[in-house]
């Protein structure tokens, strides 16, 4: 367990002078568990406590309050303490960057993570570290002590798929029998194992379960080994891991039985749990040419990465979540939730997507919307093209009085091979936005003031923007810019259709900018 642990959580465990083993026989250990649980109580008075050489270390805050309180317990003890240099982080402070770090993980492009109890900090392992990730990581935690580690190892996670129906329970195809009820899930699309199940669900036959009445816990160990993989403490809601980490409100209770999330094994034991249902229904219904919905998905979480994973593993082997869009998706309270990801061409979002529907937490439905474009091949603006573009409508739309803001959407319309920008101008006393969009003229389209040329442009934007669109009903005006572009300004001399600016450049257009 010791070498899966530091794969997944970077354990802080190095050498003797930073053990954190305790290695204590149950029998001895309920006094120190009595002066744990006081500390428990105020985890904003200290920061952290481990065990070295047998004897229990108290690492307090750099405060008269959280000094004077520790010396309080130290000299009312019945067992040897030492107290540690004052600190800074307090272990409340350091358990939610932990938290934090655990929800973010995958986001954050990190292998491990841990709280570094005698440095008062964080250890934070990933394959490579970068500015950008380092920075990323300290704009979410409040905790700046942080020792970054790079992983050199080559440890592949084991897979374990978990198959659930209401009458039988398959681990990577092979059927494990019970008594009483194994599964739950809480209603918030979150699956509970009882923890007597841990060992077979991890297919590992050396771990076991023992209990111990005086303390009402349970242990998680391995045969050969007096050291704890995991303690469970009912009455504290509170688990303790390799008697270091601990984690808290963790362990639901069910009929006096305890059952911890799923989700935990994956991270304490480096596997990769898929839990599927037998009620699975992967037939696809054709709901339009480019359209196939999948529904009645069982028990699947609505969060970006068990999805995708689902997706990869059952209806697309070429899906990968880092080429698809993450804005669109965000968790809320209500009962029934949709969300949306968006299939990535560099920075433009395509119409090629996956939409979701959840209900309670629960995944309910998936529906494909657009043909793959995993095999594009065509060309794609230059991000100096598209930066120089919004800049470009910045200033314009800067000059406007009560200028508030812009945003701009990247989008890509597969149907008719459009790369354009959405641009939103917000301005004061104005309930709405003004919307304008700026087409990537990616065909070649020469421009002069001969009828065929202005026959060219008529078709192209009746192709691709709008098929209506007549240049008779709309006056010209040229107006050349400061970076050496020529802008033919379409307007309608009632203000009532859409006005045009045609951008050429080079006596090629390049672009066209709609105002709606």
């Amino acid at each position: 367990m010791k070498k899966i642990w530091i794969l997944i959580i970077c354990c802080i465990i190095i050498c003797m002078n930073f053990s954190t083993v305790w290695g204590i026989p149950i029998q001895q250990d309920i006094e120190y568990q009595n002066i744990i649980q006081e500390l428990e109580k105020t985890p904003d008075l200290y920061a952290g406590y481990y065990m070295d050489n047998g004897i229990l270390h108290i690492v307090p805050l750099n405060n008269e309050k959280s000094i004077n309180s520790i010396t309080d317990l130290k000299e009312n003890a019945n067992i040897d303490i030492i107290i540690d240099d004052a600190k800074v982080y307090s272990l409340e402070e350091l358990n939610t960057a932990f938290e934090i770090l655990r929800e973010n993980r995958d986001n954050l492009g990190i292998t491990g993570y841990a709280i570094d109890t005698v440095h008062n900090g964080m250890r934070i392992i990933a394959k490579e570290w970068n500015d950008e990730k380092k920075a990323n990581i300290q704009k979410l935690i409040d905790v700046k002590n942080i020792q970054y580690v790079t992983d050199v190892t080559n440890n592949t996670k084991k897979q374990i798929v978990l198959k659930l129906d209401t009458q039988q329970i398959e681990v990577n195809n092979k059927k494990i029998e019970y008594t009483g009820e194994p599964f739950f899930d809480n209603g918030e699309g979150m699956i509970y194992c009882h923890i007597r199940s841990i060992p077979q669900i991890l297919q590992q036959q050396d771990l076991v379960l023992l209990w111990d009445e005086k303390t009402k816990s349970a242990f998680l160990k391995y045969k050969q080994s007096d050291t704890n993989v995991i303690q469970f403490i009912q009455q504290q809601n509170k688990m303790i891991i390799d008697n270091d980490m601990i984690l808290e409100n963790k362990i639901l209770q069910k009929n006096n039985q305890m059952y911890i999330p799923v989700d935990l094994l994956s991270d304490i034991f480096y596997v990769d749990i898929q839990i599927v249902s037998d009620y699975d229904n992967m037939d696809n219904i054709l709901a339009d040419e480019d359209e196939y919905t999948y529904r009645k998905l069982g028990y699947l979480k609505n969060d970006f990465e068990t999805v995708s994973k689902y997706i990869q593993q059952n209806i697309d082997e070429n899906f990968t979540s880092d080429k698809f869009s993450h804005e669109n998706w965000q968790t809320t309270k209500t009962n029934v939730e949709r969300f949306r990801t968006n299939y990535l061409l560099e920075n433009f979002e395509t119409d090629f997507s996956y939409h979701i529907t959840s209900m309670n937490g629960q995944v309910i439905e998936i529906r494909r919307k657009g043909n793959p474009l995993y095999h594009f091949d065509g060309e794609i603006p230059k991000k100096q093209s598209v930066d120089a573009v919004i800049n470009t409508i910045q200033k314009q739309n800067s000059r406007k009085d009560g200028f508030l803001k812009q945003e701009v959407f990247k989008k890509y319309d597969s149907a008719k091979n459009n790369f354009y920008l959405n641009v939103y101008c917000y301005e004061k006393q104005k309930e709405f936005a003004t919307r304008g969009v700026y087409y990537f003229i990616m065909e070649e389209i020469p421009y002069s003031f001969q009828q065929s040329n202005i026959d060219i442009i008529e078709n192209y934007i009746r192709k691709n923007i709008d098929e209506q669109f007549d240049f008779k009903q709309y006056q010209a005006d040229i107006i050349n810019t400061e970076n050496n572009n020529t802008i033919i300004s379409l307007k309608d001399e009632n203000l009532i259709k859409k006005g045009y600016d045609i951008i050429v450049q080079n006596n090629k257009v390049i672009g066209i900018y709609v105002t709606l």
